[in-house]
């Protein structure tokens, strides 16, 4: 199961990205015989992404913070150790040895995956609000084509009288 925040349950992750992709295909796409629908959708879709976009970006914010947390106490750790080690200890060396280090490197790697999804999900939403100006766009352009449309002038006209009595 896919949650709001994009992680997943007991499913393959592959399985889960692909829905997500597939969803994010669906609420894209503009069927072009169902314009009012596209319009009452259209809000939700965007709340929907926007709130999976905050859940991206507050999962980067906090391997940010986990990253340096981990980097610190990392250094302060290889400093030790190679002063123990050596009698003497470099700036140079602590940074190699962290560098190093692999649990800097699963915490280095998770905090670009977070980066990415935070980005991922920017350009979602930024490509919900693109279908919503296009479907603003088609309705002025009908709109404006039944301006033109003799028959569409006529009932109008007719509706007109009629309320005005």
């Amino acid at each position: 199961m896919v949650h709001m925040d994009g992680s997943v349950g007991e499913e393959d992750a592959g399985t889960a990205t692909l829905e997500l992709e597939l969803d994010l295909r669906e609420r894209l796409r503009i069927d072009p015989q169902a314009l009012q629908d596209e319009f009452v959708a259209c809000p939700a879709n965007i709340a929907y992404l926007g709130a999976r976009h905050g859940c991206a970006l507050r999962d980067h914010l906090r391997a940010k913070i986990r990253s340096k947390k981990t980097r610190a106490l990392l250094a302060v750790q290889w400093r030790q150790d190679i002063l123990d080690t050596n009698g003497k200890v470099t700036d140079a060396q602590v940074e190699q040895a962290v560098d190093r280090d692999p649990r800097w490197v699963d915490v280095a790697h998770a905090e670009v995956d977070a980066e990415v999804a935070a980005v991922t999900t920017k350009t979602d939403v930024a490509a919900m609000l693109a279908k919503k100006d296009m479907l603003v766009q088609l309705g002025a352009t009908d709109r404006a084509e039944m301006e033109r449309d003799p028959v569409v002038r006529r009932d109008r006209a007719d509706s007109r009288r009629t309320r005005e009595g």
